[in-house]
């Protein structure tokens, strides 16, 4: 006696869904970035672009991550100019909290085109996160090659309000512990560019604060370290943060741990037994 069994199948979503992750990653080849699609099975993020410089064709390891979403037909309230899109609760509150800016892009494969926004920046006004609508102006928000720079202009803008957050987070706890004149000369040298002294700052504050200050304090100053790093193009060094980063997290049950996890890969971290389980423990 033989048993059939059931073919494997693909759903008609899920292969339209293929064609909207094969639409960004074509743009974004001819921007001359790196686009990484996650696989699945992938919950709430499709993949990631890590910046190339377009001078010195060096890869930036500044990372934006990508959430896809495929349409066929007419989009909700549509005319000429713009539509509106809808977007679940469930999605936006995990988008809100993924530790690296987030493009949502809404596309249709068929007709060649798509469109983006910047998801954190968009729905920093309270009014738009409670209606949960984005309208997108199809001339403003068209993703193109041309959207190269604007993907520049995204990463800056959330180092920057990271940045202002982590600065209010630590500020009172390091003066605390007398370390005020050594935040501000990490800052600065932040704000000079001159990475090689922001690393060296950094660091500095978080052995300062090591056994001092709860982790989650003194994560912002390690991100910061790892970003100096890769500013002077120490991948290594700015990946084995990242590990760190990743490791505490997964042991607090944070959920940024996985994105700390991309973060390393792309910095040319190793994928070694470590990572593998790291990476199992945070999707869990």
């Amino acid at each position: 006696m033989s048993f059939a069994e059931d073919p494997k199948k693909l759903s008609d979503a899920a292969a339209f869904g293929q064609a909207g992750v094969g639409f960004v990653q074509t743009i974004v080849g001819l921007m001359e970035h790196q686009f990484a699609a996650y696989g699945q099975p992938e919950v709430g993020i499709d993949g990631a672009i890590e910046l190339r410089d377009p001078a010195t064709r060096a890869m930036t390891g500044r990372v934006v991550f990508v959430q896809s979403k495929a349409h066929r037909g007419a989009f909700d309230d549509e005319t000429e100019a713009e539509f509106a899109f809808r977007v679940l609760r469930r999605d936006l509150d995990y988008w809100m909290e993924v530790s690296g800016p987030v493009l949502l892009i809404v596309s249709r494969p068929e007709d060649h085109e798509g469109y983006w926004v910047d998801v954190k920046e968009y729905f920093r006004d309270p009014h738009r996160r409670e209606q949960r609508v984005i309208v997108f102006d199809k001339a403003t928000c068209a993703f193109t090659p041309a959207s190269s720079e604007q993907l520049f202009g995204v990463f800056r803008t959330h180092e920057a309000r990271r940045a202002e957050a982590a600065q209010a987070l630590v500020k009172g706890p390091l003066a605390a512990l007398g370390l005020a004149e050594q935040l501000a000369d990490a800052l600065d040298a932040d704000a000079q560019r001159d990475f090689v002294r922001a690393g060296g700052a950094w660091l500095h504050l978080v052995e300062q604060s090591e056994g001092r200050l709860p982790p989650q304090f003194i994560w912002p100053m390690l991100e910061r370290q790892a970003r100096a790093l890769s500013e002077v193009s120490n991948r290594r060094g700015a990946a084995a943060v990242y590990r760190r980063l990743a490791r505490e997290r997964v042991e607090l049950d944070d959920p940024s741990a996985e994105f700390d996890l991309h973060r390393e890969f792309w910095g040319g971290g190793e994928r070694d037994f470590q990572f593998a389980l790291l990476s199992v423990r945070a999707g869990a």
